[in-house]
């Protein structure tokens, strides 16, 4: 038997389409060997994959305190590279080979994709 579907859900995704005649500023991309980095208004937000289904997503009004370590890991992780950067005109999407990372360039929107494209989490 199907779950129904909250109207919530369908109902998103029309909130985050961009109203016509009005394009959305984009703001730069910065890519570096484990994630990316967005430069927003007055602040940054970093995506570092740490494993094909894991990635650690941090926002701060100060860049520089983007590159501290976290204080909940404690053995470091060795770096992830099998991943693959897609930059589409508003967003961009950041590709393992279980996860979909998108983020929007205009708002900083994370959402968290499966390899269908079934939204997994989304801010």
């Amino acid at each position: 038997m199907a779950r129904p579907r909250p109207l919530l859900g369908l109902l998103l995704p029309m909130l985050l389409l961009p109203l016509p005649g009005k394009a959305a500023p984009v703001s730069p991309l910065e890519e570096f060997p484990d994630g990316i980095l967005l430069e927003l208004k007055g602040s940054c937000l970093r995506v570092v994959l740490l494993g094909d289904s894991i990635a650690r997503v941090a926002y701060a009004k100060d860049p520089g305190s983007l590159g501290k370590p976290s204080l909940a890991v404690t053995r470091p992780l060795s770096p992830f590279r099998d991943w693959t950067l897609e930059e589409r005109p508003s967003r961009a999407l950041l590709k393992t080979s279980r996860i979909t990372v998108e983020v929007a360039k205009a708002t900083g929107l994370v959402r968290f994709l499966d390899t269908q494209g079934n939204p997994l989490l989304s801010e």
